[in-house]
């Protein structure tokens, strides 16, 4: 019997027990559900902010409210109080305020707050908004305090320059707070695009303070989701420098598109970063897709350069680099390329060229053409050279240049000197004046002795010899023989009039 009484006790204490827990449950339970039936209706509250409000030069704040929502669910009215914590430093909430709520009725609270010049553009959170009984002070509901700041560095248009399949040019134009731009045409490989960013402005009034209103350090950003699509190398990042308040700007971004890029959608990612004087960052982010296409047939011109860039009319060799590519998606057979410049004498015809489609292997030719400008009558000044691409007998690419050709350099007569042997202007004009008649005397000398040698020389080599100047010794040489043959002249005539003398005078 005492085991039967001992289990009966220890059930009893457990009943009691578990009927404890479930009445201090049913309580908590209870006193949560009226505490939750005063509730903030939104999760967050969006503070709006503009600091263009900011407008004279001692102005550090700018008072903004804002209405709370606020509903009560249960069946009495109760009187609720509102306020913010968890501010930055230099904000400020001077009041809370108190309303009261009957049973089903949502009213909103009024809440005034000081605002400086503190946060980036964009949103970002700044406190909690509470909302609490204005009697025993317990809380009823929270919800986020969100400021969204205006940015102070804004596009207002940017506009987009690009051929489209048929090689026209298109132009578009979009509002420069659009978030996704894309463009009515596809762009054709090996096309310029330009991008212009028009009046990049500084939205802080010009009467507010200085240093704090300079926006510096702008940065204009652009980056591809896939590099392949740019010929060459593509610089990112463009330093803008800096702009005062209510100053603007313009600029401009230019590239090619790679020949070799694949057919689809690229996505532009086009930042523009700013740092206000205060330290915020103003930022505005927009994306600019592109849809690069290609035709069945589209013979381009991707290489064509002239080297040296500026010959001269005595140049041998002029080199003409020109290549061209098969863009298209269809193999080409009748394919022919042409170099032409009527004032340069040139004609240069290369027929029946085979092009395999964009994707397979040699889809490219390339030739170079070497010109020898000294064997043709070209006098200086500026030609045209047009480069022409053919297919099917049409003329499908075509390119032109100015050729600037220069004299030809004269010849200039050499005379070595050092440093002990330099002479006065006066001196070389005299020598100057004495090589070019000791030259003429050598010329005729070396005529004459070619003549009584009876040397038979072609003209080539006649001309070889007239052409190549002479030096000091040869001019000094000449003048020596010159001087013997003239005294040896003397000596046998003043011989002959002696030997004449003598044979006429009588024998005694």
């Amino acid at each position: 019997m005492s085991n039967y009484s001992r289990i009966d006790k220890r059930l009893g204490l457990r009943t009691v027990f578990r009927l404890i827990t479930i009445f201090l449950l049913m309580l908590v339970i209870t006193a949560s559900s009226a505490l939750a039936a005063v509730e903030i209706t939104p999760a967050e509250v969006i503070l709006n902010v503009d600091y263009g409000d900011l407008k004279d030069e001692d102005q550090t704040v700018i008072r903004r409210t804002f209405d709370i929502p606020v509903r009560n669910t249960e069946t009495m009215a109760v009187v609720v109080s509102a306020s913010i914590t968890g501010l930055p430093s230099r904000y400020n909430a001077p009041t809370i305020n108190t309303a009261t709520i009957q049973p089903g009725e949502t009213r909103t609270i009024t809440v005034a707050i000081d605002i400086p010049q503190q946060q980036s553009s964009g949103r970002r959170q700044i406190g909690v908004i509470e909302v609490k009984n204005a009697n025993t002070n317990a809380l009823y509901d929270t919800a986020l305090l969100i400021q969204d700041t205006k940015k102070m560095l804004a596009i207002d248009e940017i506009s987009v320059e690009y051929e489209d399949l048929d090689g026209e040019t298109e132009r578009e134009t979009f509002n420069g707070e659009d978030p996704k731009l894309g463009l009515d045409e596809s762009i054709r490989p090996g096309s310029p695009v330009t991008i212009s960013f028009k009046d990049i402005e500084n939205l802080f009034d010009q009467d507010y303070d200085e240093d704090s209103s300079d926006i510096e350090d702008i940065t204009l950003t652009i980056e591809a989701d896939d590099e392949d699509l740019f010929k060459g190398n593509f610089e990112e990042e463009y330093d803008l420098g800096a702009l005062g308040a209510e100053d603007s700007q313009d600029f401009e971004v230019s590239f090619i598109v790679d020949e070799e890029a694949d057919e689809g959608a690229y996505v532009l990612t086009i930042e523009l970063v700013g740092e206000d004087g205060e330290g915020a960052k103003h930022a505005f982010k927009t994306e600019l897709t592109l849809e690069l296409d290609r035709n069945k047939d589209d013979i381009r011109i991707t290489k064509w350069e002239i080297l040296p860039e500026n010959p001269t009319s005595c140049d041998k060799k002029v080199i003409f680099n020109t290549e061209i590519k098969n863009v298209g998606t269809r193999s080409q057979n009748d394919v022919s390329i042409q170099l032409y410049s009527p004032s340069l004498e040139i004609l240069q015809n290369i027929p029946d060229l085979k092009l395999n489609r964009f994707s397979k292997d040699d889809h490219s030719y390339s030739r170079s053409f070497s010109i020898d400008f000294s064997s043709k009558e070209i006098a200086a000044g500026r030609h045209d050279v047009e480069f022409n691409v053919f297919l099917d007998g049409d003329q499908v690419d075509h390119q032109r240049k100015t050729l600037a050709v220069g004299d030809c350099p004269k010849d200039q007569t050499n005379v070595p000197a050092s440093e002990e042997q330099k002479k006065s202007g006066e001196e070389l004009e005299s020598e100057d004046k004495l090589e070019t008649s000791a030259g003429r005397a050598a010329e005729d000398a070396k005529a004459r002795r070619i003549e009584a040698d009876k040397t038979t020389i072609s003209s080539s080599k006649i001309v070889s010899i007239v052409e190549d100047p002479y030096t000091n010794e040869d001019v000094l040489l000449s003048l020596i023989i010159i001087s013997l043959i003239l005294l040896l002249a003397v000596i046998a005539i003043f011989t002959v009039i002696i030997i004449k003398t003598k044979s006429e005078v009588p024998k005694k």
